[in-house]
């Protein structure tokens, strides 16, 4: 997913560029002079645990930017305001893997009860069947009984 961003230069300008998001990592940066920018591939810190933030105050400082990365590498902070509207910013968060329900652990647990429910369901639905079999082979085998009544008199 291609991202609209704005990198806070040393000099306090902001710097316009287009971030790759892939995997949960930053894949790919371009900028208007470099393109092909690969910080995933070279081993940058850069792209490794991302957290996305949001701002607090949004004016032309950040560019109207809701949404911005932190990084501080080798003492530097590196600040990167992105451009994206609330829907990819669920999306980025979901590619980053940040919700509880993309967890491992959770989805195991999840499967763990299903499972259990679903044989306990198969074990009362047997149970029922034989046992309306049974009472159905016990009727059949009582004799019926006719009382007749003898009038008095």
């Amino acid at each position: 997913m291609w991202v609209k961003a704005y990198i806070k230069h040393k000099s306090s300008e902001l710097v316009t560029c287009n971030l790759l998001f892939k995997h949960g990592k930053i894949q790919e940066v371009e900028m208007e002079f470099f393109k092909g920018i690969t910080p995933f591939e070279n081993n940058s810190e850069l792209a490794d645990n991302i957290e996305i933030l949001r701002t607090y105050k949004q004016d032309s400082s950040n560019k109207f930017c809701k949404y911005f990365i932190k990084k501080s590498i080798n003492k530097e902070v590196h600040i990167t305001y992105l451009d994206i509207s609330w829907f990819e910013y669920f999306k980025l968060q979901w590619q980053l893997k940040k919700y509880l329900i993309q967890s491992k652990d959770l989805k195991m647990e999840v499967l763990k009860y299903v499972t259990i429910g679903l044989i306990g369901f198969f074990a009362a639905m047997i149970y029922q069947k034989y046992k309306s079999g049974n009472q159905a082979e016990e009727k059949q085998k009582e004799p019926t009984k006719i009382e007749v009544k003898k009038p008095n008199g």
